[in-house]
């Protein structure tokens, strides 16, 4: 209940690490919930998820337990996310984190760029009023964009532009400098990966017939290592990185970093 009403329609996950087990069940118009045919444990971490109320939390809890559990109201985080000519962004997922409380949660937008994240803590549990959200967008094609801090039950739009400054253009060659001239059963895939030794695979894309390709939505001012993927009869025929010098190389430490709005001349080496 919210201490005062029942709260219909909340799900109730119950997970034992020693038994390596889930159970779930709902709330139902009274508020009661079961969850049955737990395995004997002590360990249980029940969390209870309802719309619009803050996630609750139980630790170590024993099967065949009765657990009654008072949810808070929750506050939310609502807006728009739009291109610099005003339409909406659909799927744009978008993370609200606070380091304060360690929360993180995602929504997406819907067909008119609406997102609506519901169920934030608005306060800590020494009673201090969290400030610390930031929200987060990831739309495709467009650089990630952040906001924050601030408190829950704020409204916070986005509007996003495509730039050179977020982009790495280029041509790519063959191993004798000629540009390439792709058939129906050949493409090339190019993934840009954030510089560094291992991970950050941030966006990709596939080259145009004559080897030209664009890559969007990166951060201006950083750096991106290039993986250049070329495959024929669905089958990979050479996978390389670019070199400073934009020629292929086999292994990621050898690659070098290239700055957004720049073209990038590739070749395949032999």
């Amino acid at each position: 209940s919210d201490g005062r009403t029942p709260v219909y329609d909340a799900t109730i996950t119950a997970f034992s690490k020693d038994r390596d087990h889930t159970g779930q069940g709902q709330s139902n118009l009274n508020g009661y919930y079961e969850i049955d045919h737990l395995p004997q444990s002590f360990d249980y971490e029940m969390t209870v998820h309802a719309p619009s109320y803050v996630r609750a939390q139980e630790m170590n809890i024993s099967s065949g337990s009765t657990v009654n559990v008072n949810l808070t109201k929750g506050g939310q985080i609502s807006g728009y996310i739009k291109t610099e000519s005003g339409i909406g962004i659909q799927e744009v997922r978008v993370v609200i984190e606070s380091q304060s409380i360690q929360f993180e949660t995602i929504g997406l937008t819907d067909n008119r760029g609406y997102y609506f994240v519901e169920g934030l803590s608005i306060y800590d549990r020494n009673g201090n009023q969290v400030t610390d959200y930031f929200v987060k967008i990831y739309p495709f094609g467009y650089a990630s964009q952040t906001y924050g801090p601030i408190s829950a039950n704020e409204t916070v739009n986005f509007v996003c532009v495509k730039s050179a400054e977020n982009e790495i253009f280029g041509v790519i060659t063959d191993e004798f400098g000629n540009a390439v001239n792709l058939s129906a059963d050949s493409r090339i895939i190019v993934k840009a990966y954030k510089s560094g030794d291992t991970g950050g695979f941030e966006a990709k894309v596939q080259a145009e017939l004559d080897g030209t390709f664009t890559i969007e939505g990166l951060d201006a001012g950083k750096t991106y290592q290039l993986k250049f993927i070329f495959i024929q009869n669905n089958g990979v025929v050479k996978s390389q990185w670019a070199d400073k010098n934009g020629v292929g190389v086999d292994e990621r430490v050898d690659a070098s970093g290239f700055e957004t709005n720049r073209e990038i001349l590739f070749q395949f080496k032999k």
